[in-house]
């Protein structure tokens, strides 16, 4: 499967931001480097699926519209984290997992 889709199965580097658009970036897996709070993960078309993976600490800040965490309560990451986000459009995402 790999050969068919590389670059949605490679894990794409993403610098930690207010704003870290998951979106950037055609890949399925991305790593979030960094340690600047998230407060949004930008905008993207409804249904886009991220695996996120984290290399330090860092604070998620919940937002009942735009940034939807399990809940309701901010995340503060820890190298080798992850979660599963979802792009629900117009710059709102939601927290499946972490």
């Amino acid at each position: 499967m790999s050969a068919l889709y590389p670059a949605l199965l490679e894990k794409v580097d993403i610098a930690s931001a207010g704003t870290t658009s998951l979106a950037s970036s055609a890949s399925f897996i991305v790593n979030i480097t960094g340690t600047t709070g998230i407060t949004s993960f930008g905008s993207g078309r409804a249904g886009i699926v991220k695996l996120v993976y984290f290399s330090g600490a860092l604070t998620i800040t919940h937002n009942g519209t735009s940034l939807i965490l399990p809940g309701g309560s901010n995340i503060t990451t820890a190298a080798g984290d992850f979660l599963i986000a979802l792009s629900l459009g117009s710059s709102n995402w939601r927290v499946l997992e972490y």
